[in-house]
């Protein structure tokens, strides 16, 4: 609209005053600067060029008397009328020309506050990235620590498990000595039931060292029963009754029992200790067993002092325990175990009422999935 009032009155003033006109002149320079302010810098030379043209034109027009404007004002002298008239042009001239000086510093305003975002943003990052390079260093040295310390473990447990085997022989021999002493005496009878179960564990963990993995296809029922009978002289010591129903169908799974029964040994010993210090009737460890199409699935429930929330976050981290006299490996050295060799999974189920762990062991063989 504007772009066409003024081009409309600088046309009107030419045709009819001349081209040499100031007035339509100036007419024409406001049409090419709101041009270059509404419509863009690339409307500017378009409209200094269409300004040219009508003059062309006009010109022509006179020349050939199609036009014949009144010039004699541009012989009369000038007054403080045309002074006027000049002043509200040239204030018309200084709004047009205000409103692109406007437009221009909100332009660069705008873009001076999008660097110095861009700026902080770039800071920002540079500390984030500063603060996840140093956790990162952190958590490293802390894996190398923990390595560290699982190679002693691993060279302390060999000692023990030498030592462990002999002072079982020798241990061996003191019970049948006193056995024919005192002959039909149940501590003796269970001492050499636990012995019996410790020589097993020995000589299992000693072959599982020297021949490395060894998977076969057992039978899950009868290992958790060998486990629950191996155990039951800790679980009397407790007065802690251990139960396993087993499935009437037969359940096999595949994979490196020893292991697996290490892993159940860890289970049923923490949930035997849950009850330490509680005074309460019913002091039960239930032991069962489901099937799926995929899956073996055992789980060991409780009903002791539990697992609080905090507790639960850091359960199968390492050297992180909540006995006195715990090492924090057994969930962690289980868990990894159930994951790395039986490529299946160990939680603790989410209800609060009981604590429950859950091996799922994968039906098919692991080596034949990977393969």
């Amino acid at each position: 609209m504007l772009i066409a009032l003024y081009g409309g009155l600088a046309v009107f003033i030419l045709a009819a005053r001349g081209i040499n006109t100031a007035s339509g002149l100036l007419m024409l320079c406001f049409v090419i600067a709101i041009a270059g302010v509404t419509l863009g810098a690339r409307t500017i030379i378009p409209a200094a060029l269409g300004a040219i043209t009508l003059l062309i034109g006009l010109q022509a027009a006179t020349a050939t008397n199609l036009l014949e404007p009144d010039t004699s004002s541009l012989a009369l002298p000038s007054g403080f009328g045309d002074i006027s008239g000049y002043a509200i042009l040239l204030g018309a001239f200084a709004l047009i020309t205000w409103l692109s000086g406007k437009k221009m510093e909100e332009s660069l305003f705008k873009a001076q506050r999008a660097e110095k975002a861009l700026e902080k943003e770039k800071s920002l990052l540079a500390v984030r990235l500063e603060e996840r390079t140093r956790a990162l260093k952190e958590s490293q040295i802390e894996e190398t620590r923990q390595l560290y310390r699982f190679a002693e473990l691993g060279q302390l447990s060999t000692l023990l498990l030498h030592e462990l085997a002999n002072n079982l022989t020798v241990l061996t021999l003191d019970i049948e000595d006193l056995e024919q002493r005192h002959k039909r005496s149940k501590t003796i009878t269970r001492a050499k039931e636990s012995i019996g179960y410790l020589e097993t564990m020995v000589d299992n963990v000693r072959h599982q060292i020297q021949s490395g993995d060894n998977p076969s296809v057992f039978d899950l029922h009868a290992l958790i029963q060998e486990t629950v009978s191996g155990l039951k002289p800790k679980a009397d010591a407790a007065d802690v009754q251990v139960m396993f129903e087993p499935l009437p169908h037969e359940v096999t799974s595949h994979g490196d029992p020893t292991r697996l029964a290490q892993v159940l040994t860890v289970l049923i010993t923490n949930a035997i200790d849950a009850y330490a210090g509680m005074h309460t009737k019913e002091r039960n460890v239930i032991i069962a067993t489901r099937s799926t199409a995929k899956s073996n699935i055992v789980s060991v429930s409780d009903q002791g002092i539990g697992i609080s929330a905090k507790e639960r976050k850091q359960l199968f981290e390492p050297f992180k325990t909540t006995k006195a006299n715990g090492m924090g490996i057994g969930l962690f050295v289980a868990h990894k175990m159930i994951e790395s060799h039986f490529h299946g999974s160990l939680t603790l189920a989410k209800t609060t009422k009981q604590t429950t762990f859950l091996i799922t062991l994968p039906t098919e063989n692991p080596s034949h999935e990977s393969s």
